[in-house]
Order: C-alpha cells, then sequence, then structure tokens
C-alpha cells in the first residue's frame, strides 16, 4: 500500500513542513490570524510495455507531481449594515429580482403628506 508516510514521499513531507514552519513564523511575527499550507498532488497514469522474462506487457506506472502553496492573508474587513427597510424580494422570469415594500407600509411622500394633514 502506498501511503503519505512511505519513503517516495519523503522529500514531498519535508518541502510541506518547511512551508508549515515558514508560515506560522510569518503568522507569528506579523500577528496574523490567518494563514494556510495547501498540498495538491496530482497523479497520472501512463501505460508502457515493458519487457519482462516471459514477454511483453503494459505496466501501469503512476506520475506523482506535486504543488505547495502558502497563504497568509493581510485581511482587511468592511462592514456595513444596509437596512432596506420594510421590503420583500420578488422574482419573476420577466423582470428578475426585484424589490417592493411590504403591504401596509407607506411610502415616503405618503408620511410626509400624513403628516402635514395632522399639523393643519
Amino acid at each position: 500500500m502506498l501511503l503519505i508516510e512511505s519513503p517516495e514521499f519523503a522529500g514531498m513531507r519535508g518541502m510541506w513542513n518547511q512551508a508549515l514552519d515558514g508560515v506560522l513564523r510569518k503568522m507569528a511575527a506579523d500577528n496574523n490570524p490567518q494563514g494556510s499550507v495547501t498540498l495538491k498532488l496530482n497523479i497520472e497514469l501512463t501505460y508502457p510495455t515493458v519487457e519482462t522474462l516471459i514477454g511483453k506487457r503494459t505496466a501501469k506506472v503512476p506520475n506523482f507531481d506535486y504543488k505547495i502553496t502558502t497563504n497568509v492573508p493581510q485581511t482587511y474587513t468592511f462592514k456595513e449594515d444596509l437596512t432596506m427597510g420594510q421590503v420583500e424580494m420578488e422574482y419573476t422570469p420577466e423582470s428578475g429580482v426585484t424589490l417592493k415594500r411590504l403591504p401596509g407600509q407607506m411610502t415616503l411622500e405618503q408620511y410626509e403628506e400624513e403628516s402635514e394633514e395632522d399639523d393643519t
């Protein structure tokens, strides 16, 4: 059974360990709360013909390549609550997504007109 612990992957494990150490050091130095180490292992089978003592046969040969990516992002967050008021979303294929007032809600113009009537 081929495992990540197999000797064939020793070089890859060593590189991953170095990458992990580097990310942790960078996070500590920059007081960054997030980081990542990604290992992508691609496997491709090839089917060469090989000579044996009893003749030729097709072999299944796995080819591995890997990529290790590190990331210590600088995260910027902009947060704002965008209050739409008492509206609901409606979808129709013809008009797409639209927002409409909930039943019983007044427009600003209606509210101002009603307030002016109360003042007189």
